[in-house]
């Protein structure tokens, strides 16, 4: 089975988000990543997160914004409606695997409505057997047709407020999302809000090339952000830089995961 290597990128909650990763490598041998980043050897999945998300939370958060008037019906009951749906994928062979690799899908290895602590890229379900391929997870629209894999199963639905549409009617979606954020944080309270991120994230990926002793920027790696169901990607450019703006994630603060094989066919290595 192929396998993905990532490298969490951390973003902080400062005025700015910059990060500089130099990866060096003198063969194709495989190399370990984990001893230079200091991360966790495997991921460690904790306990199942309230999810901000989910319908119960959205219209939580949109009815104390909105109060319903007496006699009428509340207002998330027509604009929190479902429009996501969180999915997961058990691939029986390497043709379904590859089926799903080279779809438009962004998939994970482990759940997404999980507490994740470490490196995720050898998270393998312990329900499975060793061999298997295990679960792909992911979130795509609500009407979206999934790829023909022999086990497909539909863990969820949810609301997401698109993006560039955050106002309907006298409703503001933003403000409901971040209801939902402060609830779950607070665990049901809005007293205080959690730390966020609102600077653009930027940084530079660059392999370190022995031959002519200087670094070398590698174009078209994946970065991604990732706040529970919400997920977003951008990728390098050919110094290496890329450039994520974080108006997506405006009150949140969001994991961020590098990776080092995309539909670009980039693979760790000289080629």
């Amino acid at each position: 089975m192929k396998r993905f290597i990532y490298i969490i990128v951390a973003c902080f909650a400062l005025a700015s988000c910059t990060n500089e990763l130099e990866v060096e490598f003198e063969t194709e041998t495989p190399i370990s990543l984990n001893d230079d980043l200091n991360l966790t050897d495997g991921i460690i999945i904790g306990e199942k997160l309230r999810n901000p998300y989910s319908l119960e939370v959205m219209k939580q958060a949109c009815d104390m914004l909105y109060p319903p008037t007496r006699g009428e019906a509340p207002v998330s009951d027509t604009l929190i409606v479902p429009n996501v749906k969180y999915v997961r994928f058990l691939p029986t062979d390497s043709v379904e695997y590859r089926l799903l690799m080279d779809s438009d899908l962004e998939l994970f290895n482990y759940p997404l409505d999980y507490d994740i602590l470490g490196d995720p890229s050898d998270y393998h379900d312990p329900n499975l057997p060793p061999e298997q391929i295990t679960w792909q997870y992911t979130v795509v629209p609500i009407e979206q047709t999934l790829p023909s894999v022999n086990r497909v199963e539909v863990l969820g639905t949810g609301f997401i407020p698109n993006s560039g549409k955050n106002t309907i009617g006298n409703v503001d979606l933003t403000a409901v999302e971040r209801c939902a954020n402060i609830l779950v944080f607070n665990g049901g309270s809005t007293t205080s809000t959690p730390a966020t991120v609102t600077a653009p994230c930027t940084g530079k990926i660059r392999v370190y090339d022995t031959a002519n002793s200087c670094n070398v920027g590698v174009k078209g790696v994946k970065v991604r952000a990732r706040y529970y169901w919400k997920i977003r990607t951008v990728y390098t450019n050919e110094e290496g830089a890329y450039y994520m703006s974080m108006g997506d994630f405006e009150g949140l603060n969001p994991r961020f995961e590098l990776r080092f094989e995309n539909k670009y066919g980039f693979k760790l290595g000289y080629n």
